[in-house]
């Protein structure tokens, strides 16, 4: 809708207010921004996943229906050690209030604890080719051109695989365990300093406790390695670290999962286990 000045009601050139069919309003952009309405982000969701090669699994909104997401499961599974099975997602994200580009990119959730490993939202990263799609230009080309490189892009899942192989494949002292979470409770800095948060101290010793406990760790093929301390975090980020605040709200703690602080800690402990 146009927008005006409050006090002349003077339509500003250039600018446009992004609403829903309630009116409420997402955001003032530019008239460069080009809305992607939800059916056809959808439908190119469709023309990706159709002839059988994956299933809708769930579809949500977040807030007034600024952010909006489906996601569907791919078939086949990828399986650490022969044991511990890793389901295939795929999920397309796309935002009305111009914070975000309509993104599409793989998922894996570790089947025994239902915890959603590490997202790539970095698009230059090889090992997860997703797709970004700005809200400018021509839409229509830019969704055309996204649905080839997708199918380019099962290098995604064979390097997720070759990467839980690794960390399955490497076992940790009990002094390399307690060091990796560390780095990951702490953000980078050594537990011998004079930490003084004790949410990150608690963090730090529900994380080597989630490193035995965990739903899945105790198998013994995966017991006391990389991926069983990766997964420690993974579990706590997606299970636990919201209970940190008092207030719970699952919609807070979804965004948190896949867009926020739970999915930056994921993605510096995948980090962190692949360089051990």
């Amino acid at each position: 809708k146009s927008v005006m000045l409050y006090d002349t009601m003077e339509v500003i050139p250039k600018y446009r207010a992004i609403v829903n069919d309630k009116n409420d309003v997402y955001a003032i952009l530019s008239n460069i921004y080009q809305p992607i309405q939800n059916v056809e982000a959808f439908s190119f969701f469709d023309s990706v996943v159709g002839e059988k090669l994956a299933i809708y699994h769930t579809a949500g909104a977040l807030g007034k229906g600024e952010r909006i997401w489906i996601l569907a499961k791919l078939p086949g599974q990828i399986i650490v050690k022969d044991k511990d099975a890793i389901d295939k997602y795929l999920l397309l994200v796309n935002a009305h209030d111009g914070t975000m580009a309509l993104r599409m990119f793989f998922t894996p959730v570790r089947v025994v604890c239902n915890n959603t490993l590490t997202l790539a939202l970095s698009f230059n990263n090889e090992a997860n080719p997703g797709i970004a799609i700005r809200h400018t230009g021509d839409i229509k080309s830019k969704l055309e051109a996204a649905q080839v490189a997708l199918g380019l892009a099962n290098s995604a899942y064979a390097q997720f695989e070759k990467d839980a192989m690794k960390l399955a494949d490497r076992k940790l002292t009990q002094t390399e365990a307690e060091m990796y979470f560390a780095l990951v409770a702490f953000q980078g800095k050594p537990a011998e300093l004079n930490v003084t948060s004790k949410l990150m101290e608690t963090r730090y010793e529900q994380l080597k406790r989630l490193y035995y406990l965990a739903p899945g760790n105790n198998i013994p093929e995966v017991k006391e390695t990389a991926w069983s301390a990766y997964n420690a975090v993974s579990y706590y980020s997606d299970h636990f670290k919201y209970l940190e605040k008092a207030t719970v709200i699952p919609e807070r703690r979804l965004k948190n999962i896949w867009f926020g602080s739970g999915l930056e800690m994921k993605q510096r402990a995948l980090k962190v286990a692949l360089e051990i």
